[in-house]
């Protein structure tokens, strides 16, 4: 079983994006679960959950279970650190957004290069991230 975490502020464009990765995983050959956690208000978080593997799973995802994070928005990525298993993979976007505590001066925005991980850059459109994704899923076996 792979698991997935992507994440973005707002939510139609990461709708598209986890039903798009589940949809190459599918054709892959193996059976693809989804499942959106907090729901995203105005300025607020969304989280998709994508599982994948010989059988659905419909678990709750634990920290430092994710062989994937994939982070549209770069705060948003900071935040969900926490699920991406050690040796995991973090695709960081270039998008960010800053909160309304960053944009007052109360709290600074992160420092991505000192991050723990590092982050691959995102590919610029979501066919060149679905290509890399059905190239690693074709891989999943090995």
């Amino acid at each position: 079983m792979k698991h997935w975490v992507i994440v973005l502020c707002g939510v139609q464009p990461i709708d598209i994006w986890a039903k798009g990765l589940a949809l190459l995983l599918e054709k892959c050959g193996y059976a693809a679960t989804l499942q959106r956690e907090g729901p995203s208000h105005i300025g607020g978080g969304c989280r998709w959950i994508l599982r994948a593997g010989e059988k659905p799973c419909f678990a709750p995802i634990r920290l430092g279970e994710a062989d994937c994070l994939i982070a549209l928005e770069q705060l948003e990525g900071v935040r969900n650190l926490p699920f991406l298993k050690e040796g995991g993979t973090f695709f960081l976007g270039e998008k960010r957004e800053n909160p309304a505590a960053v944009s007052a001066g109360r709290v600074n925005y992160p420092v991505l290069e000192e991050l723990p991980v590092k982050a691959q850059p995102l590919p610029a459109s979501p066919q060149e991230t679905w290509e890399q994704m059905l190239s690693a899923c074709e891989r999943m076996g090995d």
